[in-house]
């Protein structure tokens, strides 16, 4: 390549040694060639490949990311990522929301990247007599490690803390599979599939959580600009909570819908964060009423 004789073919091959060494500007440099190529007409690649190559230069170039969700469920329970949450006897709605920013400090490493992180929880409204506002808040900071490059597993160690909080170590293994969930630009519509599983231990206050989910449906593109798509699906899911008042575990099924929105793309970058609308109502399957009723998230990637 020093030399001028790189052939535009083989920039994607190089661009993936790159990523697989840990270079990760010299792969992002390799990948914006070929997309360059492409557009020059010296390099011939699918609609769909070259999405894929502007999603690969989006993932390895990201150094941090902003998590937000606001919830609407019956009574408190887990919430992914966050773990263990307040907000009253399940039975009737609560409010909740939730923000996170995590940085990367040593870049993508071949999809094995460790993110630091501070993120904060609380109640806004509770018909449950659970504590509200200020006096809801949980935060916590960490640190989260992925091991694996072709699994997303994900190792998460942090401290939690709060006005209402015992201060505890919270340790987390977190596991998904996605199928579909990103963009297509070669068809209208595709099945999409997501499977999620993730346990916790409160280590000083020795309490156990776990949640495990299952969402299958179909994604179907309804903007002319091929950003927006809604999803009907099934949802079926089940959490568990050592110290919950009433039934330790609880579990529900039923359809939903998805609406989501992409954005902050560029020539190079696929879109690197959307807001997603997700509406269900779970019929309960076993224990509370916390997994009952209607559920409403409102989510934002940035």
């Amino acid at each position: 390549d020093a030399a001028g004789g790189l052939p535009p073919s083989s920039l994607m091959d190089a661009g993936y040694a790159a990523v697989r060494a840990r270079q990760d500007d010299e792969a992002v440099a390799y990948f914006k060639r070929a997309i360059d190529a492409v557009n020059g007409l010296q390099l011939r690649m699918e609609p769909q490949m070259l999405y894929d190559t502007r999603r690969m230069v989006a993932d390895v170039s990201r150094k941090w990311g902003v998590l937000a969700s606001l919830t609407v469920r019956n009574g408190s329970g887990v919430v992914p990522n966050f773990g263990a949450v307040g907000g009253g006897a399940p039975g009737n709605p609560v409010t909740q929301a939730g923000a996170e920013v995590y940085y990367r400090p040593w870049g993508f490493r071949n999809g094995q990247f460790v993110e630091v992180f501070a993120r904060g929880f609380a109640t806004l409204d509770s018909e449950n007599g659970g504590g509200t506002g200020g006096d809801s808040f949980a935060g916590a900071v960490g640190a989260r490690w992925k091991p694996l490059t072709a699994h997303n597993l994900v190792l998460s160690f942090s401290r939690t803390f709060g006005p209402n909080v015992n201060d505890d170590w919270l340790a987390q293994i977190g596991w998904s599979w996605d199928y579909g969930t990103d963009l297509r630009v070669d068809r209208p519509s595709w099945w999409t599939t997501r499977l999620y599983a993730e346990a916790g231990r409160y280590l000083e206050n020795e309490t156990d959580y776990a949640i495990a989910s299952a969402m299958f449906g179909r994604s179907y593109v309804v903007s002319a600009d091929g950003r927006t798509v809604l999803s009907p699906h099934l949802f079926a899911g089940v959490e568990y909570t050592s110290n919950q008042p009433g039934d330790n575990t609880a579990a529900g099924a039923g359809p939903g819908v998805s609406l989501r929105r992409w954005f902050r793309e560029d020539a190079y970058n696929a879109p690197r964060s959307y807001w997603d609308i997700t509406l269900q109502y779970r019929a309960r399957l076993m224990g509370d009423n916390r997994m009952k009723g209607l559920f409403v998230n409102a989510l934002l990637s940035y």
